[in-house]
C-alpha cells in the first residue's frame, strides 16, 4: 500500500503544466479563474441536490440525484487538480481522479437508460386531476358507508354490552404477529375480571388468563383460522386473576383486511357450569361403566307396554352378544337360562310383574360362545300413579367365579380334614422323631413332639409345649438349638444338618431337618422338625475315613497331631525316617520341632500358620521348609486336613514328601527363565527403538519433501512402521512375553492415527469395541498393519464430503479360536466400480496380503459406509 502511495504521489519523472504555458502570467491567471469557477458551481450542484433529496425522501428514484452530485464533484475536483498541476507534476493522482469521473459517469448513464420508462411513466397533471376526482367521490361514498357502519357498531356495542354471560370482541392480527383488541364489551369484565379499557390497552390482561397446557391449542386454531379463513371455534381454560379457574368458549369469524392483516369479529361465552356438569355426568357414566366391567355385571329394564327390553353395555359383555344388534326379547332372553332354572326365572318374573315383589336368583345360564357361567340376577318392580306395575329393571352380574371358589371350599375342606386325619396317623406312628415349635414374635416356643421323639429325648410333649428352648434344655444345648431354628428362619426355606446332643446320658447324632410353614401373608408362624438318630453311622464313617486317610497316604510321610494343644500323638515309619527319629521317638512332642527355624520365621510361626489355614478352609496344601533331627534343612510338600478320631478327638492329618530336589532343580529352571526374559526383552526394546529410529528418518524425509504424493507415502510407512514398533513396546513392557493384550494395543494404535492426521474427536468419533484377546507376536503384527490402513483409508477418504463421522474397530472373539476384525465408517463408502479383485491401491493389496498371511478370509460391505470383516483364528498352526 505504501508503495502504491509512492507511485500516485511521484514528481520526479515529471515537469509541472505551467510550463506547457511557458509560464505566462495571463495565460495562467486564465485557466485558475475558469477552473476555479468551474470547480465552484460543480461543489455547489451536489449541495443543493442533497438538500432536494433531503426534502423530497418520498420520491421513488431520489438515488439518482445522489449519483448525478458523486458525478458532478468528481468533474469539479478535476479541475481543482488542474490548477494543482500547474506547479505540482503529480499526474497520477490527477488520472486516477479523472478516472473515478469517467466510471461514475458511465454508470450514471446506465442507470438513466434503465430509469427513463419508470419516468415516463409517471402520471400527467391532467391523469393528477382525474384521480384526486375519482378520490374525491370515493371519499364521500366511504363517508357514507362509515355513518352506517356507526350505527350498526352502536348497536351491536349495546348487544354486548347487555349479554348476560358473554361478550362481543374484535381482535386484529398485526403484521409483525402480535395480537391487538379494537373492541371488547362490557361483559369482558364478567367473565376475565379485566375491564374493557384495560384490556384494550394491553392485550396480555387476558392472555396470560390461559391456562399454559392450553396455549398449543390455542396457537394451532388460530393459525389454522388465519390460513384457511375458517371459523375460530374453540373452548379453553382460563384462570381468572381472583384465582377461579373457568371455560370460556371462543368462537369468531376471519377476514382479511386490505393491507395484510386478519381480523377476527366473535363471541367469548363463559360455559364453566355446563362444562362442569358435562365432565361430572361424564366421569358418572364412565365409573358407573368401569365399575360394571370390573365386577362383570350389567343392568337392564323391561317395559311392560311395549314389551322392549334395553340392556346396558355390560350385559351385552357378560353374554358375549354383540352390542350392536338389539337386546333380545323376553323370550329370547329366556332361552339364555339353563331349562330347570328358566322356569324360576319366569315364575319370578310373573310375581314381579302381578304383585311387585323382586326377586334375586342365582341362574345357570350359557353365553353366546356356549361357556356355561352362573348369573346372579336381581330384578325391581316400578309402579305408576294407580300402583300398577309399568316396568321392571335390575341386574346380571356373573358369579361364575364366586361359584367356583365355594365349590373349591367345600372340596379343600374335604381334603384338609382327610390330610389332617393322615398326618396325625403319620405324627403318631411313624418312627422318626418329629417336633414343632411355634414362631412367635421372633421367638420359638415347643408345640409338640411325636410319641418317637419323646422315647428317644425322654421329653413329654405336654411339658415342653408353650415353652422355649432355654426353658426345656441346659443353656449350651440351647444356644445350639436355637441358632439352628434361627437359621431356618432367616432362609426361610427348610435347612438340613447334622448335630450331636447328649441325652439320656450319651451323645447321640442327628440328621435334623427344619421346614418353615407360612401362613396366608406368607410369614412364617411354625417350624415343623424330624430328627433320624445317626449315631451307628457316625462312629463307623469316622472309622471309615481314618482307614481311607491312612491307606491313601500310606506311601508318603503321615503323622496324627492333637489339635488342641499341637502333640504328634501317631507317625508312620516313613514319617520317622524322613526326619531322622526312631521309632516312636516323635510321640508326644510338639509338631513345630520338625519346622525349620531361621531369623525370618519361628518355629513356632509357621506351625500357627500351618493350623490357622486348616481351621479356617478344613484342609491346607502348602511347601514347608522342614529340619532334619541333625539340624539339616531340607523341603516337603505336604497336605493337612482335619479329622474326629475316635480316641485322639480332633486331630491333624499330616502327609509329607521330600521335594529337595524338585525345588532345586526348579530353582534352577526359574533363575535361567529370567536371564531369558530380561534378554528377550531387550530383543523387543532394542527391535522397538530400531524401529523408531527408521520413523524418526522417514519424518525428516517427510519435512523436505513437497511432493504431497511422495509425503502421503512417507506418511503411510511412518505409521505402518508404528503399528510394528507398538507390538515390540506391548512385549517388552508387558509381563507375559509371548502374547499381547490387544485391548491396549487397538486404543493406542487408532489414538496414534488420530494425531498422525490431526484429527479431532469431536469431528471423528472412534468407537472401539474390543473384549479380552491375546494374540502371539506372528498374528499381532498382521493385525496391526491391517488396522493401521484401514483406518487410515477411512480417516483420509471416507469423510470428504462431511465435517463429522464415526469409525468403529471391533475385535470379537467366536468360540474355537476364531476372530472377527471389523473396521466400519459411516462416511462415502467404495466408489460403485470398485473390484477387491483388480484394485490397484496399495493399502488393499497390503490388506489382503496380510489377510492371506493370517490364512483369514475378508468381507466388504459398502451399503451404509464401508465395513472390512476380516475372520481368522488365533494360531496359524
Amino acid at each position: 500500500m505504501y508503495e502504491l502511495f509512492k507511485i500516485l504521489l511521484t514528481t520526479q519523472q515529471f515537469i509541472p503544466h505551467g510550463h506547457c504555458y511557458l509560464w505566462q502570467s495571463n495565460l495562467l491567471g486564465l485557466h485558475i479563474v475558469s477552473d476555479s469557477l468551474i470547480a465552484l458551481a460543480y461543489y455547489s450542484i451536489p449541495l443543493t441536490l442533497l438538500y432536494f433529496v433531503r426534502q423530497r425522501q418520498d420520491l421513488p428514484f431520489n438515488w439518482i440525484f445522489l449519483l448525478f452530485g458523486t458525478f458532478i464533484i468528481t468533474c469539479g475536483t478535476t479541475h481543482l487538480m488542474e490548477i494543482w498541476t500547474l506547479w505540482y507534476p503529480t499526474y497520477w493522482v490527477s488520472g486516477g481522479i479523472k478516472a473515478i469521473a469517467a466510471v461514475v459517469s458511465l454508470y450514471t448513464a446506465w442507470e438513466l437508460i434503465y430509469l427513463m420508462p419508470q419516468v415516463l411513466a409517471l402520471p400527467s397533471p391532467a391523469q393528477l386531476e382525474a384521480a384526486n376526482q375519482e378520490l374525491k367521490r370515493e371519499i364521500s361514498e366511504r363517508q357514507q358507508v362509515e355513518l352506517v357502519l356507526q350505527e350498526q357498531e352502536a348497536m351491536l356495542r349495546r348487544i354486548g354490552d347487555n349479554l348476560p354471560n358473554g361478550a362481543i370482541y374484535k381482535v386484529i392480527r398485526e403484521l409483525d404477529g402480535s395480537d391487538r383488541f379494537y373492541y371488547l364489551s362490557a361483559g369482558i369484565a364478567t367473565i376475565m375480571e379485566v375491564s374493557a379499557a384495560d384490556a384494550l390497552r394491553d392485550a396480555g390482561l387476558l392472555y396470560r388468563q390461559f391456562i399454559p397446557e392450553d396455549i398449543p391449542r390455542l396457537e394451532a386454531a388460530v393459525n389454522a383460522s388465519m390460513q384457511h379463513l375458517s371459523i375460530f371455534n374453540i373452548q379453553l381454560r382460563i384462570c381468572t386473576p381472583s384465582g377461579q379457574i373457568k371455560w370460556c368458549h371462543f368462537r369468531s369469524s376471519p377476514r382479511q383486511l386490505e393491507d395484510g392483516r386478519v381480523a377476527w369479529d366473535g363471541l367469548v361465552v363463559d360455559v364453566t357450569e355446563p362444562k362442569r356438569t358435562e365432565e361430572i355426568v361424564r366421569k358418572n357414566e364412565a365409573l358407573l361403566e368401569e365399575s360394571q366391567r370390573v365386577a362383570r355385571l350389567g343392568n337392564w329394564e323391561y317395559d311392560l307396554s311395549t314389551g322392549q327390553i334395553s340392556w346396558s353395555k355390560g350385559l351385552f359383555e357378560l353374554f358375549k352378544r354383540d352390542s350392536q344388534l338389539l337386546a333380545p326379547s323376553y323370550a329370547e332372553n329366556l332361552q339364555l337360562y339353563h331349562p330347570e332354572d328358566r322356569k324360576k326365572l319366569a315364575q319370578a318374573v310373573e310375581r314381579a310383574i302381578s304383585t311387585g315383589e323382586s326377586y334375586k336368583l342365582v341362574l345357570r345360564a350359557t353365553r353366546t360362545d356356549n361357556v356355561d357361567i352362573y348369573v346372579e340376577g336381581i330384578g325391581y318392580a316400578e309402579f305408576n300413579a294407580h300402583q300398577e306395575v309399568v316396568r321392571l329393571y335390575g341386574t346380571a352380574q356373573d358369579i361364575s367365579e364366586q361359584q367356583a371358589v365355594l365349590r373349591e371350599r367345600k372340596q379343600a375342606e374335604q381334603a384338609l380334614q382327610e390330610k389332617e386325619h393322615f398326618l396325625r396317623s403319620i405324627y403318631d406312628g411313624v418312627g422318626q422323631s418329629i417336633f414343632v415349635v411355634d414362631v412367635v414374635d421372633n421367638d420359638f416356643r415347643y408345640v409338640g413332639f411325636n410319641p418317637a421323639h419323646e422315647e428317644l429325648t425322654g421329653l413329654r410333649s405336654n411339658e415342653v409345649q408353650g415353652k422355649t428352648p432355654e426353658q426345656v434344655l441346659p443353656p449350651q444345648l440351647a444356644a445350639i438349638v436355637r441358632k439352628y431354628y434361627q437359621d431356618c428362619l432367616n432362609a426361610g426355606t427348610s435347612i438340613t444338618y447334622n448335630e450331636c446332643l447328649p441325652f439320656r446320658g450319651q451323645e447321640i447324632w442327628w440328621i435334623t431337618n427344619l421346614t418353615p410353614l407360612r401362613d396366608e401373608n406368607l410369614s412364617i408362624y411354625r417350624i415343623v422338625g424330624s430328627c433320624i438318630n445317626i449315631t451307628e453311622q457316625k462312629h463307623a464313617q469316622q472309622m471309615r475315613e481314618l482307614q481311607a486317610v491312612i491307606t491313601r497316604n500310606m506311601a508318603e510321610g503321615i503323622c496324627l497331631v492333637r489339635a488342641n494343644d499341637g502333640i504328634i500323638v501317631y507317625a508312620n515309619p516313613k514319617f520317622e525316617n524322613m526326619f531322622g527319629y526312631d521309632t516312636d521317638e516323635l510321640n508326644g512332642l510338639h509338631i513345630s520341632i520338625v519346622n525349620y527355624a531361621d531369623d525370618q520365621a519361628k518355629a513356632e510361626e509357621v506351625n500357627q500358620a500351618i493350623t490357622a489355614a486348616v481351621l479356617e478352609y478344613g484342609e491346607a496344601s502348602y511347601e514347608v521348609h522342614n529340619v532334619k533331627k541333625n539340624g539339616t534343612p531340607f523341603w516337603c510338600s505336604a497336605t493337612t486336613s482335619m479329622f474326629e478320631h475316635p480316641e485322639y478327638g480332633q486331630v491333624f492329618v499330616a502327609v509329607h514328601q521330600d521335594i529337595t530336589e524338585q525345588k532345586q532343580a526348579e530353582e534352577k529352571i526359574t533363575a535361567s527363565l529370567k536371564e531369558k526374559e530380561v534378554l528377550l526383552k531387550e530383543i523387543h526394546h532394542r527391535v522397538k527403538n530400531n524401529l523408531g529410529i527408521v520413523s524418526s528418518l522417514l519424518q525428516m524425509q517427510c519435512r523436505r519433501t513437497q511432493d504431497p504424493q511422495a509425503l502421503e507415502i512417507l506418511r503411510d510407512s511412518q505409521n505402518r512402521i508404528a503399528s510394528i514398533a507398538l507390538v515390540h513396546e506391548k512385549l517388552y513392557r508387558s509381563t507375559d512375553l509371548a502374547n499381547i493384550d490387544f485391548a491396549q494395543y487397538i486404543p493406542d494404535l487408532t489414538t496414534h492415527l488420530f494425531d498422525s492426521y490431526n484429527i479431532t474427536p469431536n469431528c471423528i468419533k472412534l468407537k472401539i469395541q474390543v473384549n479380552d484377546a491375546s494374540l502371539d507376536i506372528e498374528t499381532a503384527i498382521p493385525c496391526g498393519l491391517i488396522i493401521n490402513e484401514l483406518v487410515s483409508n477411512a480417516l483420509k477418504y471416507a469423510f470428504t464430503d462431511q465435517s463429522t463421522g464415526e469409525i468403529l474397530v471391533s475385535l470379537e472373539q467366536q468360540e474355537q479360536d476364531n476372530l472377527i476384525l471389523t473396521i466400519r465408517d459411516n462416511g462415502i463408502g467404495l466408489p460403485q466400480d470398485f473390484d477387491s479383485r483388480n484394485t490397484k491401491t496399495l493399502g488393499i493389496i497390503l490388506v489382503q496380503g496380510l489377510v492371506k498371511q493370517l490364512r483369514g478370509e475378508i468381507e466388504i460391505n459398502s451399503q451404509q459406509g464401508t465395513e472390512f470383516k476380516i475372520t481368522f483364528t488365533k494360531s496359524r498352526a
